[in-house]
């Protein structure tokens, strides 16, 4: 029988297996409000995991 989770169970249980697998912690709960904090936390994340990749940071519009 498949034990049913709620969806806040899952999601936890998810971001603890990725920050584990990945070796550092990148997954953190962070407050976002709106759709402009939403793209900046992300593009901070991609920068952030790609420093050795980028010749300089991402423009808003990247």
């Amino acid at each position: 029988m498949v034990e049913r989770k709620s969806e806040l169970e899952f999601e936890s249980e998810l971001v603890d297996y990725i920050s584990k697998i990945g070796g550092t912690r990148q997954w953190q709960k962070v407050e976002l409000h709106t759709n402009e904090e939403l793209w900046a936390n992300f593009k901070r994340i991609l920068e952030q995991n790609n420093q050795d990749k980028l010749e300089k940071l991402l423009s808003d519009q990247e």
